[in-house]
């Protein structure tokens, strides 16, 4: 059996009953020596209410979301029987979940939603998700330390590198690299093999930098809110900007359309301002920011974006559905 898998679909299943006790409502996880299914995870659901026992193959997956996941499950639908299945996910995309409810399909995903239908049964709420609270803490996540890792993320091979190298390429301080690696290495991001040091668990370490650097050196870097420009993609930035966020999602032709709009400076903001002639606007849709990273040092970008990295961040900072799935399509 897959214990991660095992895992969270437990998880999940002690915050449901936690919400539904008062209904007389209660899931249970059955583990299996043998797969129940030739499709799904090797334990089943049992949904108990009202003196009935509806049983459910378990099928987890990371997450459900684009184009690709809805024909991906049109596809199965043709091959498999999905009525005594639950998919469980971290992420489902608001059009995959009106995906699953038209083709009554069951399913619970991270932000809370659960849909529960077998025979007579149909549970159809959403309840109050307990966030995984971020490890944030120690020198990694303050800001001098959020500046190696957006510079680890972008080149995780330099992790080997000296500590002089690393703190010139990020532009701190070679005192501060000692702690920042030592935490790093703690939280398991880190680890030494043949006397070499190596970057793992990149994925986590991602969200969670994305997480810092939204508390501590986004609200930092922010110069003003101004009016939104027509037609961004038509615009010749001036020397030393960039497009982030959903700006810079269209540009590497992600399949969104930018709304608001993002521009990571390392020029003198007025001089921005006077060349793209900015109105300032409190309740503006296009954000100025100074550039926090090092910029005389190579990092891979598309032409007038920032780095990969930071667009993912600000697509998961922006906490819009639709970003987010964008964001998940992009570390694919």
């Amino acid at each position: 059996m897959n214990g991660g898998n095992y895992k969270t679909a437990k998880e999940k299943v002690l915050a449901i009953n936690a919400h539904l006790k008062h209904l007389n409502v209660e899931l249970t996880l059955e583990e299996q020596d043998h797969v129940f299914s030739p499709y799904a995870n090797d334990f089943t659901m049992n949904v108990s209410f009202k003196n009935h026992n509806y049983r459910f193959r378990v099928n987890v997956k990371k997450s459900l979301a684009g184009n690709s996941a809805l024909t991906r499950l049109n596809e199965q639908l043709s091959l498999r029987n999905y009525d005594y299945t639950i998919l469980l996910s971290d992420y489902i995309a608001p059009e995959v979940s009106k995906y699953l409810l038209e083709k009554n399909i069951s399913f619970i995903n991270g932000s809370g939603k659960v849909f529960i239908q077998q025979d007579q049964l149909m549970l159809y709420f959403d309840y109050p998700a307990q966030r995984k609270k971020s490890e944030l803490f120690g020198s990694a996540f303050e800001p001098s330390g959020i500046k190696l890792i957006f510079y680890l993320l972008n080149k995780p091979e330099s992790v080997a590198n000296s500590y002089k190298e690393l703190a010139q390429a990020a532009g701190i301080s070679t005192g501060s690299i000692t702690k920042i690696i030592a935490d790093l290495k703690r939280n398991g991001f880190v680890y030494t093999k043949n006397n070499k040091r190596l970057l793992r668990n990149k994925k986590e370490l991602l969200d969670q930098w994305a997480v810092a650097y939204g508390r501590k050196v986004r609200p930092k870097s922010v110069v003003r809110k101004y009016r939104l420009l027509n037609s961004p993609l038509n615009i010749q930035l001036p020397e030393d900007c960039l497009w982030g966020g959903e700006v810079a999602a269209e540009i590497i032709q992600l399949n969104l359309k930018g709304q608001k709009q993002i521009i990571y400076t390392k020029a003198n903001p007025v001089e921005v301002v006077r060349k793209l002639r900015l109105i300032p606007d409190e309740k503006g849709q296009l954000e100025l920011l100074t550039i926090f990273w090092n910029p005389d040092k190579c990092y891979k970008s598309h032409f007038q974006t920032v780095p990969d990295v930071l667009i993912y961040a600000d697509l998961m900072l922006s906490k819009n559905d639709r970003n987010i799935e964008i964001a998940h399509e992009l570390f694919k």
